[in-house]
Parts: structure tokens; C-alpha cells; sequence
């Protein structure tokens, strides 16, 4: 008989979590419209209109489905509503793979004596409700999650990416979840483009576990980084690319970005002895990818109708290129200096600190020191994510090249959030790590400390 991946433990700890998180986001819940862009979301997800850029056609549709299923309350009161939802969702993601990787970590850990089966599937529970809780109730995504906004669909999507990669990761020769983790990442980047910051990351998972694929599929990536650099050398229909693309960064992301992309499918491919052996794979991942971002193509005949909220009228050509490219807004400017780079890196560990607290932080050092100590499928899921964060967060922060003071940082904070997910998945590893060593009682003298650190000794 075919056993559920996800098991009874995870659901569990997935809808715990979701429930208590969604019931404290419904009794804080913002009322009314509040400041910024809610009010202009909640104009463009009423009439079906066109949000500001990048128009957010997934979100809108999410929250026309709110309005129309909840029959009272004011409009950004239901809108409210979806982004706790989804926000209560992302959580309960959270939770749930914290308590099925942490499973499969403790599986192949070798030399490590675990805990009874019932007492480890507590610790499984309680371990995923405190990393999906802390995550929900963290200093920025709380009050993200209680207003008409984005933030929380784009969490909950990005986290179905991250379920349906670790589903694949543990059977991947069923290419189908894979395929699904390409789609929804399309779908992602449709609800916030931000999140294009983690596609340099999001193949190291691939690569670590089926090293070909992640061969041809970092190829493919300096393939395609490489067309763009030669469409601009050959002026080839500059100005529609110019306004998307902006060349004037090139030097600082699309070449180095390239760069690596191209040393690691080489070396990839010196180590497997073969380039391009997964096309097949590849093409139907692209084509989910483009899929997924098809949904962009909605917005043209959307301004057809012409809604009350018709942002950059993509009807037109010129429009449709204006708000996908974000064209209204400063152009990415990355940072260049070493010196300044350092202290936006300091400034963002600080943001961290406030956000999520060492608290959470310091049990998630605990799985790398296991590290080695790890399955191979364990391991490399690890380090997939160590490249995913390291994206989302210091990559992310060169892009957006905030000013080093803590008042900017602040203003950014809204595009860091997506790195704390992957915080929290280590601390609730981590945390399963901690309570199984402490828990353990070792027939010596000398308590619970004299345990853990004989337990350390013997597995190092």
C-alpha cells in the first residue's frame, strides 16, 4: 500500500497551526481600509480592475473570490479576511514542513539514538506550531497579514513551491511535483516580482539532489541570461526590452548572475561527464514556468472593460510593458560598493533581530552542526535552502540598495519577510534537534546537561 508523504503528525501540526494563527489575525483584524495601497487594491479586487504595477491579476481574482463569498462587512473588511487566510495558510506551511522534515532529517541521522515514536510525533507538532506561530506573529508579517494587501498570498504561494520541491526531493523520478513547483513559482512571480530574487537560489535544490537536471537547468539559465546580453549588443527591438530590462544594471546582476549560472553547469558538467541530458524535463518546466506567468495576459482584455481602476491603461502595447516593467517606479539600482554593502548586510541582521528575535535564530544553527550527519536527500534539501535564503536575503538587499540607516531598512522591510521563512524552517528544525537531545535520559550521573553533551561527543 502506497503511504501518504505528508503524514498524519504534519497535517496535523499544519491545521493546529493555521486555525490558531488565523483566530488571533481575526480578532486583530484592521476594520476598515488603512494606508498606503489598500485602498487602491481593494478598488482594483472590486471591479476586477487593474492594481498598481505590476497589476497582481492573481491576487485580484483571490480577492474578488473573497468579496463575493463573504455577503457582509465593508469591502476591505472581506479583503482583510483573504489576506489573513492566506496568511494563516502560509503559516500552517510553515508548520507542516517543519514537522516532515524534521522526520526525515532524524531518519538517516547517524548515530543519533531518538525518542519513542509517540513523544517524537508530539515533538514534531509542537516543534512545526512554534516556527508557523512565530513566523505569523513576527514584528513584519503580522500587521502584513491584517490589512488589504499582497504579503500574504505571495508567502503562501512561495510556500507551496517550497511543499511541492520537498515532495519532489524524496521521489524524483515523479517529475509531476516538480512540474508543479514550476507552475506555482510562475504564478508567484505574478503576485509579486520581488520574488524573482530567489530563482538564482531555487535550483540548487534541484542540483543537490539530481545533479543532471540541475546541470541543465543552471545551463539554461546562463542561456538565457546570455540572449539578453546578446539582444542588447545587437540592438535588436531595444526599446521595448530596454524599458523592461534596464541595461544600465547588467554589469551588476545580469552578468554575475550569468557567470555563476555558467561555472556551475560546467563544473556539473565535468563531474556527471554530460551536458543536456534532461531537455525533455527542462522544456516542460520552462513551459510550466511561462504557464504560470501567462496569467499576466489577462490584464489587456481586463482594461478592455475599462474598471474604475485601470492602472497604466495595458490595453495599449505601451502600457502593458509600462506597468509589468513597473515603469512609474525608480529603476533597480544595485549596490556597487564593498563598504556600503557591509553595512546594509549589518542593518539587515539587525532588521532580523527585531522581526524575529535570536530566540528563534540561535536553535537554527543547530541542524548545520548535524550537518554531516545528515542523509544525502536531508543535506542537500539544507543547502538548497541555505542558497534560497542567501538570495531572498543578501542578494535582495544588494537589489534594493537601501540607504544605511535603520529608517530605510525599515521601509524595506516588506520585500526581507520572504527570508524569514526560511529562519523559521531551520529553528523549527532545530528545535526538534534541541528537545530530542534534551529529552533523552541517559542512565549517567550529572542530569540533563552531562546528557546533551555526552549525546554531542558521541555522534561528533
Amino acid at each position: 500500500m502506497r503511504h501518504s508523504f505528508y503524514q498524519r503528525t504534519d497535517w496535523l501540526s499544519f491545521w493546529i497551526t493555521s486555525g490558531v494563527v488565523l483566530s488571533v489575525y481575526l480578532f486583530t483584524l484592521a476594520p476598515e481600509v488603512t494606508l498606503e495601497w489598500s485602498g487602491i487594491y481593494a478598488t482594483g479586487a472590486m471591479y476586477g480592475g487593474i492594481s498598481p504595477p505590476p497589476g497582481f491579476p492573481l491576487w485580484n481574482f483571490y480577492g474578488w473570490l473573497f468579496i463575493h463569498i463573504l455577503p457582509f462587512s465593508n469591502i476591505a473588511w472581506r479583503l482583510a479576511v483573504s489576506s489573513a487566510v492566506a496568511g494563516a495558510l502560509a503559516c500552517g506551511m510553515v508548520a507542516l514542513l517543519v514537522s516532515r522534515g524534521s522526520a526525515l532529517v532524524l531518519e538517516t541521522m547517524k548515530g543519533f539514538r531518538r525518542l519513542p515514536a509517540k513523544e517524537e510525533r508530539w515533538l514534531r507538532l509542537v516543534a512545526g506550531f512554534a516556527a508557523g506561530a512565530g513566523f505569523g506573529f513576527n514584528g513584519a508579517f503580522w500587521g502584513e497579514a491584517l490589512i488589504v494587501d499582497i504579503v500574504a498570498l505571495d508567502l503562501a504561494v512561495f510556500l507551496l513551491v517550497l511543499c511541492f520541491l520537498l515532495r519532489w526531493v524524496y521521489e524524483p523520478e515523479q517529475s509531476r511535483y516538480l512540474y508543479a513547483a514550476f507552475l506555482l513559482y510562475g504564478l508567484n512571480i505574478s503576485v509579486s516580482l520581488s520574488m524573482v530574487a530567489a530563482a538564482p537560489g531555487l535550483p540548487f535544490i534541484v542540483l543537490f539532489h539530481k545533479p543532471a537536471l540541475g546541470r541543465d537547468l543552471f545551463f539554461t539559465m546562463a542561456a538565457a541570461t546570455g540572449a539578453v546580453l546578446l539582444e542588447h549588443g545587437l540592438r535588436f527591438n531595444p526599446v521595448a526590452l530596454e524599458t523592461v530590462i534596464h541595461y544600465e544594471d547588467l554589469s551588476a546582476v545580469f552578468i554575475p548572475v550569468g557567470i555563476g549560472a555558467a561555472l556551475i553547469s560546467m563544473g556539473a558538467s565535468i563531474a556527471t561527464r554530460r551536458l543536456l541530458t534532461e531537455k525533455k524535463i527542462i522544456f516542460i518546466c520552462g513551459v510550466m514556468l511561462l504557464l504560470g506567468l501567462s496569467i499576466y495576459l489577462i490584464l489587456p482584455i481586463v482594461s478592455m472593460t475599462n474598471p474604475p481602476c485601470n492602472w497604466a491603461y495595458p490595453r495599449t502595447s505601451e502600457g502593458f510593458v509600462h506597468l509589468i516593467s513597473r515603469g512609474q517606479f525608480e529603476h533597480w539600482n544595485p549596490t556597487r560598493e564593498l563598504d556600503r554593502y557591509v553595512q546594509q548586510i549589518g542593518l539587515y541582521w539587525e532588521q532580523v533581530n527585531n522581526d524575529v528575535g535570536f530566540i528563534y535564530l540561535l536553535p537554527g544553527l543547530l541542524p548545520f552542526y548535524f550537518l554531516r550527519k545528515m542523509g544525502r536527500p536531508e543535506r542537500g534539501w539544507m543547502m538548497g535552502l541555505t542558497a534560497t535564503f542567501l538570495c531572498l536575503s543578501l542578494f535582495m538587499v544588494a537589489m534594493l540598495n537601501p540607504s544605511p540607516d535603520r529608517q530605510t531598512m525599515g521601509l524595506t522591510q516588506l520585500y526581507l519577510i520572504p527570508s524569514y521563512l526560511i529562519l523559521m524552517l531551520w529553528a523549527g528544525y532545530g528545535l526538534v534537534l534541541l528537545g530530542t537531545l534534551v529529552a533523552r535520559k541517559e542512565e549517567v550521573p550529572g542530569g540533563h546537561l552531562y546528557s546533551v553533551a555526552n549525546s554531542l561527543d558521541q555522534i561528533s
